[in-house]
């Protein structure tokens, strides 16, 4: 690795795509890259989900490709008794909003049948046996939640929304009133946030330019899809061949390194 390859320099053009992995890891990765560089373009040309939005949210600029496939910053839990598989920390929020939307309905529901099934039917009598009723029906649908784990989920979620409060004080390129929508409003660890969306929620949000584009061409797959092993190219003004073995350096990373 040459002298030049190694020195620190004020731009940073970051190309991300991950399946997601260690929030921690990428923070600890985004912390160092705000601190070494000035200006940071973050370029997302594949699929970058979960601690990859953790780095997508730490730069200056975020450029999405009409490809790119951005998610949520859905902090992945190992699943209890599993090896090596992992449950979103989504589906804990996902599943009491159903459970609580279901109890209103059925609340509110009941109270207007009392009510109109006879004439003098108080509005607190109603009440009261609407509520007695939903009690019944799903009080053992609630008894089944463990509130330790339902702690621990929605402890992940926090760490989401804290790290994304952390990566964003340095250039704010997150809408401060999207930093929780960007870790709860999505209902799913795999939701799509395209170029559209991101508009939503950053900033300063563009597609490719030239350069850009022909980086990203020179790259081929390894811009768009997690392979086994990372690629970590350092490249001058334009982009080397493809073929320039002497210009790649070949890391075994952890599979959840998020990076």
């Amino acid at each position: 690795m040459d002298e030049e390859a190694t020195t620190i320099r004020k731009h940073l053009l970051l190309i991300v795509t991950t399946l997601g992995g260690d929030p921690h890891a990428a923070y600890r990765l985004l912390r160092f890259i705000q601190e070494s560089y000035d200006d940071v373009t973050i370029v997302i040309a594949g699929q970058c989900k979960s601690a990859g939005t953790l780095l997508a949210v730490s730069g200056n600029v975020l450029v999405v490709d009409k490809r790119a496939d951005l998610g949520p910053l859905d902090i992945q839990l190992r699943k209890k008794d599993e090896i090596g598989e992992y449950a979103s920390s989504l589906t804990a929020a996902a599943a009491l909003k159903a459970l609580q939307d279901q109890a209103s309905t059925m609340y509110f529901r009941l109270s207007s049948e009392v009510m109109g099934a006879a004439d003098g039917v108080s509005l607190k009598f109603a009440s009261e046996a609407a509520e007695k009723i939903t009690s019944g029906l799903l009080g053992n649908v609630y008894s089944r939640v463990e509130p330790l784990d339902l702690g621990e989920k929605y402890r992940a979620v926090q760490i989401g929304i804290d790290y994304a409060s952390r990566a964003n004080i340095k250039f704010g390129n997150l809408k401060q009133s999207r930093i929780r929508d960007i870790v709860e409003k999505y209902p799913t660890h795999d939701f799509v946030i395209d170029c559209r969306e991101a508009r939503v929620l950053f900033n300063r949000v563009r597609e490719p330019n030239d350069v850009e584009r022909a980086l990203l061409v020179a790259l081929g797959d390894v811009a768009q899809h997690e392979g086994k092993t990372a690629n970590v190219r350092f490249l001058a003004t334009l982009p080397p061949p493809v073929e320039d073995a002497d210009n790649v350096a070949h890391i075994s990373p952890n599979k959840n390194s998020g990076a």
